[in-house]
C-alpha cells in the first residue's frame, strides 16, 4: 500500500512540475495587450487592435490579450495558454475576468483561453463556434489579422452576451483527459485495494485527502499550476490585473 502511494505521489509531482516548468514568453514592458513575438502583423495592425482591446477594458475591465508566437516548442498549445494567463494575471484580481488569444504559427494551432470569471458568458461551446466561424476561415486564407481582429470581437460581444450564434452547433464537448483517466484507475484500485483489507477506503476522497485532489484536479480542468500575476493598477491599460482561468475555451487549426 505505500508503495502504491508514492509512485502515485511521484506521479502526481512529476506531472505538476512539467507543468510548471512551460517557459512562456516575459510580459513586454511597458505592458501591451497585443503582443506579437512573431513579428505577424503590421505596425498599423498591430496599433488598430491594441486600441480596440484597451477601449473594452476600459469600458467593462475584461481583458483579452492577443500573443503571437513561433513555435510551441512541442508543449501543448492549451497549457502555454493557461500559463500565459495566469503568470502574466490576465484580467482582475478577484473577477478573473482575462483572456488569452494565442496564435502558434509553426503549429498552424490557436487558442482562445478564458478566465474563471468569463466561463458563463463565453463557455466552451461558444468560444468553439469563435473559432470556427470567425477565426478559421481566414486564417486558412492567410489573413491572420482578420482573423484575430474577427475572432477579438466575437469575444467581445459573447462577453457582452451579443454573439448570436447557437452555442450548440457544431460545438464539441471538452475531451475527457487520458492523464484523468489513468489517475482515476489508480485512485480506484487503492480504494478497492483498502476495502480489501478491511480498511476505510473512503478516506481517500473524503474530506479533502489526496485522493481527492488527484481527482478534483485530473475532473475540475483546473491544471496545475496557482494563480499567477499580480496587480499593476494604473490608468488605462496600466497593466494586467492579477486574474486566472481554470482551462476553458476552445482550441482550432489552420
Amino acid at each position: 500500500m505505500k508503495k502504491i502511494f508514492l509512485i502515485l505521489s511521484v506521479l502526481a509531482a512529476t506531472i505538476f512540475g512539467a507543468q510548471a516548468a512551460i517557459n512562456i514568453p516575459q510580459q513586454p514592458n511597458p505592458p501591451r495587450l497585443v503582443n506579437d513575438f512573431a513579428h505577424l502583423l503590421q505596425a498599423n495592425e498591430q496599433d488598430a487592435l491594441e486600441q480596440k482591446l484597451k477601449d473594452f477594458s476600459d469600458s467593462t475591465s475584461t481583458q483579452i490579450t492577443v500573443v503571437i508566437i513561433d513555435s510551441l516548442r512541442g508543449y501543448a498549445i492549451e497549457d502555454y495558454a493557461l500559463e500565459i494567463l495566469r503568470q502574466w494575471g490576465v484580467g482582475q484580481k478577484g473577477k478573473n475576468n482575462g483572456c488569452v488569444f494565442l496564435v502558434a504559427m509553426a503549429d498552424h494551432l490557436f487558442r482562445i483561453e478564458n478566465g474563471y470569471g468569463l466561463e458563463g458568458a463565453l463557455p466552451d461551446g461558444v468560444c468553439r463556434l469563435i473559432e470556427l466561424h470567425e477565426v478559421t476561415p481566414s486564417f486558412k486564407k492567410g489573413n491572420f489579422y482578420e482573423g484575430i481582429d474577427n475572432g477579438t470581437t466575437a469575444i467581445m460581444q459573447a462577453t457582452k452576451v451579443e454573439y448570436k450564434a447557437d452555442a450548440t452547433e457544431n460545438a464539441t464537448p471538452k475531451k475527457f483527459p487520458a492523464l484523468a483517466i489513468v489517475l482515476i484507475i489508480i485512485v480506484l484500485i487503492i480504494i478497492f485495494s483498502r476495502n480489501n483489507r478491511g480498511g476505510n477506503g473512503g478516506t481517500l476522497i473524503n474530506g479533502g485527502g489526496f485522493g481527492g485532489f488527484i481527482l478534483g484536479s485530473a475532473l475540475g480542468g483546473g491544471g496545475f499550476s496557482s494563480s499567477g500575476g499580480s496587480d499593476l493598477g494604473g490608468g488605462g491599460f496600466g497593466g494586467f490585473g492579477g486574474g486566472s482561468g481554470g482551462g476553458g475555451g476552445a482550441t482550432g487549426s489552420w
